[in-house]
């Protein structure tokens, strides 16, 4: 027990650095988007946060959002500052991974899905077809690409922010 509680202190120490690089690269760079582009992660932050909402059961979005005193548009204020930051980050990542040729094979992406396929059917006793049906959907395999693009280029950064 003792031991699995020392893995995620570290474990939350090792994101909170690799958070603190990759907020530090982001301020560091110049980015510049047209104004549409935040405007989409607004409206992508606002879709976000209407599925949290159905998927708490708390009440249908518009009920919530009455519970809360507050607006589409309040709350698309709150959530503004958040998706900016995520927008230059995922900006500064992209510029990053192009700018080293990070990539991602489809070698990586099938020894990740082929990993989180036998996880689900041992650890959750997923349907085995099922659950690779599912994983191999295009937009799954996107995802998956994208978390391991994601990995390596904070993997990146960190690496230059410790001056290796």
């Amino acid at each position: 027990m003792a031991a699995r509680i020392q893995e995620r202190k570290v474990a939350d120490a090792a994101r909170q650095y690799e958070d603190q690089v990759l907020g530090t690269f982001a301020d560091l760079s110049k980015v510049v988007y047209p104004p549409s582009y935040l405007e989409d992660r607004v409206a992508d932050a606002l879709e976000d946060f209407k599925d949290e909402v159905k998927q708490a059961g708390i009440a249908e979005f518009e009920d919530y959002l009455k519970l809360q005193g507050q607006t589409v548009e309040q709350l698309e204020a709150d959530l503004r500052p958040g998706a900016e930051r995520r927008a230059r980050r995922g900006l500064v990542m992209r510029e990053l991974a192009k700018v080293e040729t990070i990539t991602v094979s489809k070698a990586e992406v099938d020894a990740a899905v082929t990993s989180e396929i036998e996880h689900q059917v041992e650890h959750h006793n997923a349907d085995l077809r099922e659950v690779t049906k599912a994983f191999r959907r295009k937009e799954n395999l996107d995802g998956i690409e994208n978390q391991l693009l994601s990995r390596k280029v904070i993997d990146r950064m960190v690496t230059i922010a410790q001056g290796a």
